[in-house]
């Protein structure tokens, strides 16, 4: 099974520059098209190649030891930020509500339909999930927004959506990241609801 976090930042943006696209993990699963995406949409990632080719943190750990993170093969990464009360405070200060465009980004959607597609032709179930986020009035209208696109296009793919989750503040290290007690607490949510 397959657990894929699919939420408004991934469906309606494209992140310019994140050099993990071009991580050679990847690299076999890339076709014509996905270089074809990145030199048109997104070439300033390849003025990095020891970013992208993960050169630089193994050299760098000669010399001194480094984070299993900066390998660039993925873990849990601990979050001690506490800046909740200060992300509150400054979207009490907008007078409305920033409305996303909710206009899927077609590069983003090309990968997300390409990864449902490499797991249903090697049975693989996936499911989605959405992680929480403090339950602001933006939040909630874009979370609206993200259910009707996923209810509407991927009806056969289960959906936990967990971003209203009722979590404490203490839970948050700002408005869109769960802190470590947030973390913890839902790891216990995801034992009883995904791990089957």
């Amino acid at each position: 099974k397959v657990v894929l976090e699919v939420d408004n930042a991934l469906l309606f943006n494209y992140f310019k520059g994140v050099e993990y696209k071009l991580h050679p993990y990847y690299w076999d699963m890339m076709d014509l098209r996905d270089w074809k995406n990145l030199v048109v949409n997104d070439r300033t990632i390849l003025m990095y190649p020891f970013d992208w080719m993960k050169i630089l943190f193994p050299a760098r750990s000669i010399y001194h030891s480094i984070s299993f993170q900066e390998l660039g093969i993925g873990s849990y990464t601990v979050l001690n930020r506490d800046k909740l009360q200060e992300a509150i405070q400054k979207e009490e200060n907008k007078n409305t509500i920033e409305k996303s465009s909710h206009i899927v980004n077609e590069l983003q959607l090309n990968y997300l339909n390409k990864i449902i597609a490499y797991c249903q032709s090697n049975n693989i179930s996936i499911e989605f999930i959405n992680m929480p986020s403090y339950p602001t009035k933006e939040v909630i209208h874009d979370n609206k927004k993200l259910h009707q696109y996923i209810t509407e296009h991927y009806p056969s793919i289960p959906f936990h959506d967990y971003e209203l989750l009722a979590l404490p503040d203490s839970c948050y290290g700002d408005i869109s990241h769960i802190n470590y007690k947030g973390a913890n607490a839902l790891s216990e949510i995801l034992i009883r609801d995904i791990k089957r």
